[in-house]
């Protein structure tokens, strides 16, 4: 009302300048506007707005299509290893299990279907460790800059700090989630060091009602399973492959960890269920732990340690979306996401700064693209191509439109190898 405003504004004519420098200071100088009232005000309104289309924006750019699953006899057949005595005609029972593990579904699952799990006599067997995808494991901040002082060990990466930190300061999230590729070895920038939450915690939400590993880890603790046959892998999913393992020792911790739930849980070989990118973690892992330059753990390692492994929307042949987020900070998700508030979001996150920042991540060459034109095409035709095309074919992969022209895959590998800043990521790349 314009009675609320006068009172606004007479309240702010008697804030002295020194006293609102020490309200900012307090507040961590959010915005010029008073004290600390309007500072909250400023976080929630922009992390309402800005924050949310951010934070959860980028973060459905980047994740691997993983739409459209169904109920099929493959996935029935790796149910039935993880839970021996399964009978697939048990479509209640089906349902429950594929809603979970596919997490694809409206979040209506009945806690009492599950419930009926335990009726019908179903409870805890394999061990189980779950492997997330890309941007789904929550970034720690163990040491900072001065402009994220106030940040130890709150997100970087998940959680409504993350979008707080993004919207009001956000030149210094942007430092703190790149990577340094100029060191060789992928390291934070100095002075900054992020790493990766533990715990179930680590993966279950990216954000407070924005659900990733959640809705299966409850259903399988309905059935019994706890943090004694169950365990997250979180990693940093900045990193390249190899770079897990050489910074992090992510895979040696990973391999450890197999071990032990194997032995504490009456010698019964582990499950494994990974998501997206996690898909393509697990495939490196399962070459890396048994060869003689990585775990050493010899030819049966995988055979004697893991009974089965569960997918879900691994990017086997890689991602065409990748490509023009690396070349231009095209997010075609995030488009098709905000719609007319696109325009919005790439002013206050821009096309150059979302390319600069995913440009630093080494993990981003495990999507590309596998098999160049002979499986994705070529100006001419492409596997996939209808058989009545008038002029397209979806081997052009990429599309300028200020001049219409195009680029196949072969053509898009051969610019990244060629551009100083695209580089480190192709060296990165371990083909399977």
């Amino acid at each position: 009302s314009a009675a609320a405003m006068a009172k606004g504004k007479a309240v702010a004519a008697t804030t002295t300048p020194q006293r609102r420098t020490q309200q900012q200071q307090r507040c961590g100088g959010c915005c010029d506007c008073g004290g600390c009232g309007c500072a909250k005000v400023c976080v929630i309104v922009f992390c309402v707005t800005l924050g949310v289309l951010g934070g959860v924006a980028l973060s459905f750019s980047l994740w691997a299509d993983s739409e459209n699953l169904e109920t099929s006899a493959a996935a029935l057949e790796l149910v039935s290893r993880v839970a021996p005595g399964f009978n697939a005609s048990t479509v209640k029972a089906v349902n429950v299990i594929m809603d979970a593990v596919s997490g694809l579904t409206e979040t209506t699952l009945d806690a009492v279907a599950v419930n009926s799990l335990k009726e019908m006599g179903y409870k805890p067997f394999y061990p189980v460790v779950f492997l997330p995808g890309l941007a789904t494991t929550g970034l720690e901040l163990w040491e900072g800059k001065e402009c994220a002082k106030n940040n130890f060990r709150q997100r970087m990466w998940g959680t409504l700090s993350m979008m707080e930190t993004f919207v009001l300061k956000t030149a210094c999230w942007l430092e703190h989630m790149s990577l340094d590729p100029s060191s060789g070895i992928e390291q934070d920038p100095p002075g900054i060091k992020l790493r990766p939450a533990a715990g179930m915690e680590a993966a279950d939400y990216i954000v407070p009602g924005f659900w990733i590993w959640g809705p299966l880890i409850e259903h399988l603790a309905q059935v019994g399973y706890d943090s004694n046959n169950m365990f997250m892998f979180g990693y940093d999913w900045r990193l390249s492959f190899p770079g897990i393992e050489e910074r992090d020792h992510g895979f040696t911790k990973l391999k450890h960890t197999i071990e032990l739930m194997q032995a504490t849980n009456e010698n019964k070989k582990v499950v494994l269920i990974a998501h997206s990118m996690g898909a393509n973690v697990l495939l490196h892992f399962t070459k890396w732990v048994e060869s003689p330059l990585g775990g050493n753990g010899g030819p049966t390692w995988v055979n004697d340690h893991m009974h089965a492994l569960i997918t879900i929307g691994g990017p086997w042949l890689g991602s065409v979306k990748v490509l023009p987020a690396l070349l231009s900070g095209e997010l075609s998700d995030a488009a098709r996401l905000l719609g007319p508030l696109q325009v919005l979001f790439d002013k206050f996150f821009t096309k150059q700064q979302r390319a600069s920042l995913m440009r630093s991540w080494g993990s981003l060459g495990s999507l590309f693209p596998r098999g160049g034109n002979k499986v994705w095409g070529n100006n001419e035709m492409a596997p996939d191509d209808p058989e009545i095309v008038f002029n397209t074919s979806t081997g052009r992969v990429i599309r300028f439109d200020h001049n219409g022209t195009f680029l196949t895959m072969d053509d898009v590998l051969e610019r990244f190898r060629h551009d100083p800043e695209l580089r480190h990521i192709v060296d990165k790349w371990v083909p399977f």
